[in-house]
C-alpha cells in the first residue's frame, strides 16, 4: 500500500489594505456586468474568506443604492493591479472627488488625497 503524504496547501494572502487597486466581477443587482477596475475600500467582516467592499471608480462616484458603484468582491475573484501611488496624477484626482462624499471611502480619499499632492509637487518641481 501506497504510503499517504501530506500535500502542499497555499499559505492564505495577507489581507488587501484600503487602496489596493484591483480588477474583479462587477455585480450589480444580481447582474454580472463583466471585469472592471475597483478600489478596495476595506474588509466586510473578518477572517480570510471575509469580502472586501470594492468600489469601482471607473463607474462614477462612490455610492450604494440601485446604481451601485460600490460592491463586495470575494477574495478568489480578485486579481491585484497594484498600489494606490502607482495610478496618473489625474486618476487619483478622479479618485479623490469620487470618495470625498462617502464616509466609508475616507480611508482611501485621505491616501489618493495625499498621493495627488505629492505626484502635482513632483511634477512641478
Amino acid at each position: 500500500m501506497p504510503e499517504l503524504t501530506a500535500t502542499a496547501t497555499e499559505a492564505p494572502s495577507k489581507a488587501l489594505p484600503p487602496g489596493t487597486v484591483i480588477r474583479c466581477q462587477h455585480v450589480r443587482q444580481g447582474r454580472k456586468l463583466g471585469q472592471a477596475r475597483a478600489v478596495v475600500l476595506g474588509r466586510f467582516g473578518t477572517g480570510e474568506t471575509a469580502p472586501y467592499r470594492v468600489w469601482f471608480y471607473t463607474k462614477g462616484p462612490a455610492r450604494q443604492g440601485d446604481d451601485a458603484t460600490v460592491s463586495l468582491s470575494f477574495p478568489h475573484e480578485i486579481t491585484v493591479r497594484g498600489p494606490l501611488a502607482d495610478q496618473s496624477e489625474r486618476v487619483l484626482g478622479r479618485i479623490v472627488r469620487g470618495t470625498h462624499l462617502f464616509d466609508d471611502a475616507a480611508e482611501v480619499w485621505r491616501l489618493a488625497s495625499t498621493l495627488q499632492v505629492i505626484k502635482r509637487a513632483q511634477r512641478r518641481g
